[in-house]
């Protein structure tokens, strides 16, 4: 998904999951909003890839509250550690997208 196409889904308030798998060390250097969203979460893409689907669905839905079939939109820095992210979520049955071209495509924080 482009990022025009994620900024409509989030000002129309639709129900995503915003996955960043960048460090801690690059959200803090290259934020894409300046506060948070509640449905927004950091974990890096290693500890994304390494874990099982029971730990993803207790980090992710279970830690959000929110239903696990709620779409989940994985983000990086230019869209490649996001996209292997991406995939790995769709290989456990979750319905994924990933922000082509990642913060750079993103612009100023919202």
């Amino acid at each position: 998904m482009d990022a025009a196409t994620l900024k409509a889904r989030l000002k129309s308030r639709e129900p995503l999951i915003l996955i960043d798998v960048r460090d801690a060390a690059e959200v803090v250097a290259e934020p894409y909003f300046v506060v948070p969203p509640k449905n927004y979460l950091n974990i890096p893409v290693l500890s994304l890839l390494f874990a099982s689907k029971e730990e993803l669905q207790a980090k992710i839905f279970e830690a959000l509250r929110l239903p696990i079939d709620t779409p989940v939109v994985t983000l990086c820095h230019s869209g490649g550690r996001s996209e292997r992210a991406c995939k790995e979520l769709q290989q456990h049955g979750w319905q994924a997208e990933n922000l082509e071209g990642g913060i750079i495509a993103w612009g100023d924080p919202l």
